[in-house]
């Protein structure tokens, strides 16, 4: 399915549908055989803790088939990474010398999934030596099987179309958001003040950008930076102080 066909949705994406973890060997003695879509770091095999992927098509098999519309193996149509419904809104006000401006911009809906080598979202899932991050330390053990992340295991988060790093229900992410893009706040100095001192205007002021955003993203991502899987970044925030003069 690599070129586009009559009726595709731009934007769409395939994966697997998650079940959850292989909570026991008996699990995985019954299961599909998923060794197409394991990770040759770990010999394709799987563990109690490891993923488990629903067999859509009921062939004992868990893989892509022909990558063929007619035959996508058990990959379906789960989400769709265009940005859809982009809005914004501009506030602003004034009273007495004072006078702010909030302006906020967002995406209604928008899908989107870690790519393979995604080191922030995965961390040690990808490579050994990343940095855990907090959201990493949800992860499958006997007395935690709920959890949100398998049992740890590097490299199956590295390369793409294995493991976690293949599109699945489980994974992912909600990337729609709102973010207060812009935040000013001034005072102007009374007129009868300044004249005296041959000063038209006097305004002093504080600006920040992206103080804050609602976002549903399970990492502390960055939901506008999400387009190259290369270029995926933490939240950033700038401040600014300053003054306006008019002589």
């Amino acid at each position: 399915m690599g070129d586009y066909y009559e009726g595709q949705e731009i934007g769409e994406m395939w994966g697997l549908t998650t079940e959850g973890f292989f909570q026991t060997e008996e699990e995985i003695k019954n299961h599909a055989d998923q060794s197409a879509v394991g990770e040759d770091d770990q010999s394709y095999k799987f563990y109690v803790g490891d993923l488990k992927f629903a067999d859509l098509n009921n062939d004992g098999k868990i893989n892509k088939g022909d990558w063929t519309l007619a035959n996508p193996g058990d990959f379906r149509k789960i989400g769709n990474s265009s940005s859809r419904y982009p809005y914004s809104f501009d506030l602003s006000a004034d009273w007495k010398g004072f006078d702010i401006r909030g302006f906020f911009q967002g995406i209604g809906k928008r899908d989107w999934y870690a790519g393979g080598g995604n080191h922030y979202f995965w961390g040690i899932y990808a490579q050994p030596w990343t940095n855990v991050q907090t959201h990493n330390l949800d992860h499958w053990t006997p007395e935690n099987p709920n959890a949100y992340y398998p049992r740890v295991k590097a490299y199956i988060a590295e390369s793409t179309g294995s493991e976690l790093a293949c599109v699945q229900t489980r994974y992912m992410q909600d990337a729609s958001y709102l973010r207060m893009k812009n935040l000013t706040i001034g005072y102007t100095l009374p007129q009868d003040l300044t004249r005296k001192l041959n000063i038209e205007r006097v305004r002093f002021y504080f600006s920040g950008e992206n103080l804050f955003e609602i976002t549903h993203l399970k990492a502390n991502l960055d939901p506008e930076a999400l387009d190259s899987s290369s270029k995926v970044y933490p939240l950033q925030r700038s401040y600014s102080f300053g003054v306006n003069l008019t002589f």
